[in-house]
């Protein structure tokens, strides 16, 4: 918003703003995340180039800060911020798994096993994996973290939160997929939320955890 008389502008505090919980802790797993690449070894934002060396440096250094941030937070359920957004936790799973050294993936990971943990709980019998609402954002996000931990023991919640994400794609027309200008978009889901039409966002999270977990096409029903 801009300030009366200052020609300046500052962060909103409304809800959603990434200066507010759980949006704080969301928003700096995402930027650690972007910086690190993503699970299918793409190039990080920063080019592994020699003059990209101390930049790259000064992004490690920061990455160890925000790290150490979000272990700190962590809240004695084994999530956080707020539990009935399980995609928050999720997303920061992700963060340390992408680390780069690899060493949360070691003797240090103890407290992102009590993380999935809590994932794990929110499975629901339709395959998705959520708290109440906002089914299609947290089982993708979920999702994609389960598949950073790349445990062979998760395949079949991996399976059926695939098969819940590719339910949720929305067929308004009739029999025919395609002859309504919003079908094959996917949706909020079916719970906790009276926006039932798809969205680009929501489309977006979708697609990419099942591009993440294609290696499961073979398994799904």
């Amino acid at each position: 918003m801009r300030m009366r008389g200052s020609g300046r502008r500052t962060v909103g505090t409304a809800r959603g703003s990434c200066l507010n919980k759980p949006w704080a802790t969301a928003c700096l797993s995402v930027g650690i995340v972007l910086a690190l690449g993503n699970a299918n070894g793409a190039e990080p934002l920063i080019p592994r180039e020699k003059e990209n060396l101390s930049l790259r440096n000064e992004v490690g250094i920061a990455i160890d800060r925000g790290l150490g941030w979000l272990k700190g937070k962590q809240e004695p359920g084994g999530h956080w911020s707020a539990p009935e957004y399980p995609a928050v936790t999720g997303l920061v799973l992700a963060a340390f798994l992408r680390e780069p050294t690899g060493r949360y993936r070691g003797d240090e990971a103890g407290f992102l096993d009590r993380a999935f943990d809590f994932l794990l709980a929110q499975v629901k019998p339709d395959g998705g994996i959520y708290a109440e609402g906002l089914a299609n954002y947290n089982t993708a996000v979920s999702l994609m973290a389960l598949r950073e931990r790349d445990d062979p023991n998760d395949a079949a919640v991996m399976v059926n939160a695939r098969n819940f994400i590719v339910g949720q794609q929305a067929n308004f027309g009739g029999e025919e997929m395609g002859d309504d200008v919003l079908d094959g978009g996917i949706g909020y889901g079916p719970h906790g939320t009276n926006r039932k039409h798809p969205d680009l966002s929501n489309t977006l999270f979708a697609l990419e955890a099942l591009h993440a977990t294609r290696f499961l096409e073979g398994d799904r029903e």
